[in-house]
C-alpha cells in the first residue's frame, strides 16, 4: 500500500479521477473522500527520490541550503511531476513555515493552491474565544469545499467518513496495545508505515482497514510470551 501510493494516485489522475495534494493528516482526508476525491499526501512525494529534486530546489528556486531536505525534495518533485499526478494542492497554515513558503513558489508552475487558515486556542481560552475559533474553522472548511468541489458537499457522506476515520484510529490503538505484549512481532518501520496511512489510507481505505484487521487477528492469535524479548527498548524521537 505504501510503496504503490503515489504511483496509484498518478494512475488514478491519468484515468480522469479527481486527486488533490493534501497533508494527508487529521480529518482533511475524510473531507476529500466525502467529496469523491482521492487525497495524495504531499509528504509522500519526496519518496520518488529523483536525483535532481533537492538540487533543483536549491538552484532553480533558490531555497537556502540549510532548509529541511524534506521540504526541498518535495518542492523539487512538485516541479518535476507537474501535470502528472494532480494540479491542485490543499494545505493549512499549521504546516511548518518552510512548507508555507515552498507552496507559494509552485503557484507559477501550473498548481492551483488553496490555503486554509487555522486558529489557535490556548488551554485557558474563554468560551467566546473557543466559539470564534469553531466558527473560523467552519468558515474555512466551507471555503475549502467550494474550492475543491462546488455544490458537492454532502453532510451525510462526511459524517460517514468521520465515523470510518474514528474506527480506523481505534483499530490502530488496538494494534499498539496488542504489540505491547509481543513487541518484536512487528518492527518499528512497519509500525511507522501503518501510522503514516492512518488518515489517507494510502488512497485505498478498504484495503488499509483489511490490513489492520489482519494484524489484529495475527496479534490476537499469538500465545503469551511469543515475540517478547526480555528487554525491548522503544523510544519516540
Amino acid at each position: 500500500l505504501c510503496i504503490d501510493y503515489i504511483d496509484y494516485c498518478k494512475r488514478a489522475f491519468q484515468e480522469g479521477k479527481e486527486v488533490i495534494w493534501t497533508s494527508g493528516m487529521g480529518t482533511d482526508s475524510s473531507l476529500f473522500y466525502s467529496l469523491g476525491i482521492i487525497p495524495a499526501s504531499f509528504t509522500e512525494i519526496g519518496r520518488l527520490c529523483s536525483a535532481d529534486a533537492v538540487v533543483l530546489a536549491e538552484d532553480f528556486f533558490q531555497v537556502p541550503n540549510e532548509t529541511c531536505a524534506m521540504v526541498k525534495s518535495d518542492l523539487g518533485e512538485f516541479y518535476l511531476q507537474r501535470g502528472t499526478i494532480a494540479n491542485r494542492l490543499f494545505y493549512s497554515s499549521k504546516a511548518c513555515e518552510p512548507y508555507n513558503v515552498a507552496f507559494q513558489l509552485i503557484e507559477d508552475y501550473g498548481y492551483d493552491v488553496h490555503v486554509m487558515d487555522v486558529g489557535f486556542g490556548p488551554k485557558k481560552a474563554s468560551q467566546d474565544r473557543i466559539d470564534n475559533i469553531k466558527k473560523h474553522y467552519r468558515d474555512e472548511y466551507i471555503k475549502a469545499i467550494e474550492w475543491a468541489a462546488p455544490g458537492r458537499y454532502d453532510p451525510e457522506k462526511l459524517r460517514s467518513e468521520l465515523i470510518f476515520y474514528n474506527k480506523i484510529q481505534r483499530k490502530i490503538r488496538t494494534i499498539f496495545n496488542l504489540r505491547a505484549y509481543h513487541p518484536t512481532y512487528i518492527g518499528s518501520l512497519p509500525m511507522m508505515l501503518l501510522l503514516m496511512g492512518n488518515a489517507h489510507y494510502f488512497g485505498k481505505p478498504l484495503e488499509y482497514e483489511a490490513t489492520l484487521d489482519r494484524l489484529i487477528e495475527e496479534l490476537s492469535d499469538l500465545k503469551p510470551g511469543e515475540y517478547h524479548d526480555e528487554k525491548a527498548i522503544l523510544c519516540w524521537s
